[in-house]
């Protein structure tokens, strides 16, 4: 039984990873759910990649859709960065803020096109980013599934390194960019408030953000984005419980189908 995914695609190569791998396994449609946020150079990098993925998978089976998180984006934090900095004691507030918009602009997607899983390219070794702490996945992971998604993580859930991406993606012939130490250059969209991680790409110095602070913002915001979430499908006329009954169908079907024994060879 062939499943449909969203992933989360920056064109970066842990979402190309993430991509084609999952997209591969699982046979049906792959969504690359590419955001726009404020302060991106090269937006349009990510279709590098999402070519490669085309001509690997299928032009049927590959869709590359960008969404301009920036409204939202605003609203959670950007309008008010200085005292949200001031509240959570750390600039994460600007990361996780841009990420909260993308989650809530993945599931109404999702919902909107019957999809009941999203995958996350968090990667092996950059758990120390605020978008990938263990606090941060489990908020996620609640989140999505209080709409009827499943969040997973195949970078960490399979332990593949970072040597490992590079190794499957170059013998696939995809180009993996221009490399300087965990950083690679060249294919997918830059952001500039992102170089604040600087010292860690130049000399593998991380930043420690408390989980605590962590874990109270995304709760703060949770009203903020289930409001958007209902808000907009309203007015395009969507029911939000109809739409999460739906996906809870598809898992139901998968559920089923996993249970089922395997079919018997034909007889020759």
């Amino acid at each position: 039984m062939k499943r449909d995914v969203t992933v989360c695609f920056s064109g970066g190569l842990d979402s190309t990873w993430v991509a084609y791998t999952v997209g591969k396994e699982w046979g049906g449609n792959v969504h690359l759910f590419t955001m726009v946020p404020y302060a991106n150079l090269f937006p349009h990098w990510a279709d590098k990649h999402a070519s490669d993925l085309k001509r690997l998978l299928g032009e049927d089976r590959v869709h590359h859709h960008y969404e301009d998180t920036r409204a939202l984006f605003h609203e959670v934090v950007v309008g008010k960065f200085f005292q949200e900095w001031a509240k959570y004691k750390s600039h994460f507030v600007w990361c996780l803020g841009c990420h909260c918009a993308m989650v809530a602009k993945v599931i109404i997607y999702n919902l909107e096109h019957q999809i009941p899983y999203v995958m996350f390219a968090s990667s092996v070794g950059g758990q120390y980013a605020v978008m990938s702490m263990p606090v941060t996945h489990k908020n996620w992971r609640e989140f999505y599934g209080e709409y009827g998604i499943d969040f997973q993580a195949p970078l960490i859930d399979r332990h593949v390194t970072k040597a490992d991406e590079r190794k499957d993606l170059s013998e696939l012939g995809i180009w993996i960019g221009m490399r300087f130490n965990r950083a690679v250059l060249g294919v997918q969209p830059l952001c500039i408030p992102g170089w604040h991680h600087i010292m860690d790409i130049l000399f593998n110095v991380h930043t420690n953000y408390d989980p605590v602070q962590v874990n109270r913002f995304f709760q703060d915001k949770r009203p903020v984005l289930m409001k958007h979430i209902e808000e907009t499908l309203k007015a395009r006329g969507k029911d939000v419980n109809e739409l999460v009954a739906g996906l809870k169908r598809k898992h139901e079907e998968w559920a089923r189908h996993k249970s089922e024994p395997a079919a018997e060879p034909a007889a020759t």
